[in-house]
């Protein structure tokens, strides 16, 4: 299965949530936000929602300082 996470491909093996394919890319559950297809997902939900063929996933690092 083929998604994209922050605009670049990403091949997946088999049916993943959230939270699958954030530890598959080594990306912390701290201190980001996750889109599916434009919606924001709550931090809840990372783990029930499926990814499907060609969904677009973007996360978004908080980034500190002034």
């Amino acid at each position: 299965m083929k998604i994209l996470l922050n605009q670049k491909e990403v091949c997946l093996e088999e049916v993943s949530s959230i939270t699958y394919l954030l530890s598959l890319q080594n990306i912390p559950d701290r201190g980001i936000a996750v889109a599916l297809n434009n919606q924001v997902v709550r931090r809840e939900q990372w783990d029930t929602t499926q990814l499907s063929e060609g969904d677009s996933v973007t996360v978004i690092v908080a980034a500190f300082g002034g």
